[in-house]
């Protein structure tokens, strides 16, 4: 549970926020949340896609909620690379530049191989 200050330095009346999942924007400009449901007849949960249709969040499924799961776990990788320029960014202007990732990849040994 996350709690928001009502003003800055006014901790004593925050407001306790649960997170629901991670909201993605669409290319067409569709609302699509990754989150969690309990998965039936076991103590665990599993990731679901749903998508917001006139108003109402309906679950998206069959090969269409695969894509989108992967599609929405991507741009969720992406924003906590973005969290983490921000959170170890030594000047506030930093932050508001993108900087392109260099992706590698290692082989068995963890030796980089080749850099994307």
């Amino acid at each position: 549970m996350l709690f928001i200050p009502l003003s800055e330095g006014n901790w004593k009346k925050d407001i306790p926020v649960t997170a629901q999942g991670f909201l993605v924007k669409g290319t067409n400009g569709e609302d699509y949340l990754l989150t969690t449901e309990p998965n039936r007849g076991a103590r665990t949960h599993r990731l679901m896609v749903v998508k917001k249709v006139n108003g109402q969040w309906m679950p998206v499924e069959g090969v269409q909620e695969l894509a989108c799961r992967e599609a929405l776990i991507g741009a969720y990788v992406d924003f906590v690379v973005d969290l983490c320029r921000v959170l170890n960014s030594s000047e506030p202007q930093q932050a508001m530049e993108a900087v392109p990732v260099q992706c590698q990849r290692c082989d068995d040994e963890g030796k980089s191989v080749h850099a994307e």
